[in-house]
């Protein structure tokens, strides 16, 4: 009984640190295609339009590592934020 709760909760916390990954992952991306248009832009400067940066890589790496403590690397849900890291690094 316990241990089908704790596995429920720890299936929970992994859920919730894969959505906040790919969160932050959109958001850097988007974040890349955001300066690369207001760079690009003759009329204005890069930093006029674009927002601030609230979530950066290393936040994104700090979830990435917590959830490594309780799932395996090679999970399909941590592919996800691996994936999402790997495009930023892309656009960028």
């Amino acid at each position: 009984m316990v241990d089908s709760q704790m596995e429920k909760m720890r299936t929970s916390l992994v859920d919730a640190y894969v959505r906040l990954g790919c969160a932050q992952g959109d958001y850097l991306i988007q974040q890349s295609k955001l300066t690369t248009v207001t760079t690009d832009s003759p009329t204005t400067s890069p930093t006029s339009t674009s927002a601030p940066d609230f979530i950066t890589a290393a936040d994104l790496d700090s979830t990435f590592t917590e959830v490594q403590k309780f799932v395996d690397a090679s999970d399909a849900k941590v592919l996800i934020i691996i994936t999402a890291d790997h495009i930023r690094y892309l656009l960028w």
